[in-house]
């Protein structure tokens, strides 16, 4: 059994998704293929909520948001179909992931695997829409922001895979955001607490939440480019992580892993960009700057730690 999710920013274009089932014609297991919603399409997730001339209503915004996996699943399940994979969709109803939902905090109740083993049987591939579960009165719920990354850790622990993997634009976990800076290897592996350490501090490569839960259960996750083959980023219980992470969240830039303060404030010295806070918090330093130059502080602290 594999697991792979894709995510809604690769999955819009028809070429990219073409390329996705050329790679998938090649697997030999059985792949539960976990889908983002179509971004920038009508079928995204905040077009769709739009649409509601009231919002007011939990449940009917909480279906809405997740009508774009659904759309997403069988939009890929019929293009399979029509190149002859032996697929289906396992809709919403039967995903067999019930949480209790209380604002914005989700907790796992129950993971039933019964009508998923059920419809696999015979199948090479099933197609899953993600960021949805239901809740104690079988309702629709959304498994908030970015939940499509918890439901392929979910669905992982109910099939007892050990490995997930995350099909991305970008080959792996690196220094930082690349629409930020570019020129940065890309880390072979990177354990738990360090991403979820960067995940908090501003990257969105796997939501937070579904970190925690990989952690948790001990599943390895791995990034990968969809269209390069190359190894990525393997996310494991790794000891001694030295991983360095840059990111930047509310007009602050977070410097994972490196704690030299001197030498940060001596490169902004010379460089003559101003900030108004710079604090060391154990292995961390963290920057805020009301200045609106946060991408200009942290291009240059990239270019600079990685030249020493």
């Amino acid at each position: 059994m594999k697991i792979y999710k894709y995510g809604g920013n690769i999955l819009k274009d028809q070429s990219t998704r073409n390329s996705i089932y050329k790679q998938l014609k090649k697997e030999q297991e059985p792949i539960l293929l976990v889908v983002s919603a179509f971004k920038e399409t009508p079928y995204s997730t905040d077009s769709l909520t739009h649409l509601l001339a009231n919002q007011e209503d939990f449940y009917l915004t909480q279906r809405m948001q997740t009508t774009g996996e659904l759309i997403s699943a069988i939009i890929i399940c019929s293009e399979l179909k029509n190149l002859y994979f032996n697929c289906d969709i396992l809709y919403p109803e039967e995903l067999g992931i019930q949480i209790n939902k209380t604002q914005d905090k989700i907790e796992i109740e129950n993971l039933d695997a019964t009508q998923l083993n059920a419809k696999l049987k015979g199948r090479d591939i099933l197609v899953c829409p993600g960021f949805t579960g239901k809740d104690k009165s079988q309702q629709i719920v959304s498994l908030n922001r970015g939940g499509s990354d918890l439901t392929a850790i979910l669905l992982a622990q109910m099939t007892q895979t050990k490995e997930v993997t995350f099909f991305k634009d970008v080959p792996g976990v690196g220094l930082c955001d690349p629409k930020y800076y570019t020129h940065h290897k890309i880390l072979e592996n990177v354990s738990y607490d360090k991403m979820i350490l960067f995940a908090k501090h501003g990257s969105n490569l796997i939501q937070l939440e579904a970190l925690k839960m990989a952690k948790e259960y001990q599943i390895e996750l791995r990034i990968k480019h969809f269209a390069i083959q190359n190894t990525g980023t393997l996310i494991n219980d790794k000891k001694g992580d030295s991983s360095l992470g840059i990111h930047i969240k509310d007009q602050k830039i977070y410097i994972d892993g490196f704690n030299n303060a001197t030498y940060i404030k001596k490169i902004l010295f010379e460089n003559e960009l101003p900030y108004d806070l710079l604090i060391t918090i154990q292995d961390s330093i963290e920057i805020t700057t009301p200045y609106h130059n946060e991408k200009e502080i942290l291009t240059l602290i990239c270019k600079n730690l990685l030249r020493s």
